[in-house]
């Protein structure tokens, strides 16, 4: 079976890749959500994706498939915990 390669990428803002320089544990536990971690076919135009959606993040920086995975999932959970707050119901001051 011939089966396919994949790199692992992550692009940040500055504070996630100082987070991910220390430790990706650090980046994980910080309350920033100002990355992204893509999973590409090898062969795929990074200088194409760069200039057409990446120009105000840092990278690429190389990451292998278990950061991938549990940068991936963290992320979605922060994403989550940020729409929770702001769709949560206003109190009411009585």
């Amino acid at each position: 079976m011939n089966k396919k390669k994949h790199t692992h990428l992550f692009y940040g803002g500055e504070e996630a890749t100082a987070l991910l320089k220390l430790s990706r544990e650090r980046l994980m536990e910080a309350d920033c959500d100002d990355f992204m971690v893509y999973r590409l076919l090898d062969g795929t135009n990074v200088e194409k994706l760069e200039k057409e959606h990446l120009e105000d993040w840092t990278g690429p920086i190389p990451i292998d498939e278990n950061t991938h995975l549990l940068l991936h999932l963290n992320l979605c959970q922060k994403v989550k915990r940020n729409f929770s707050r702001k769709s949560a119901p206003k109190k009411s001051k009585d």
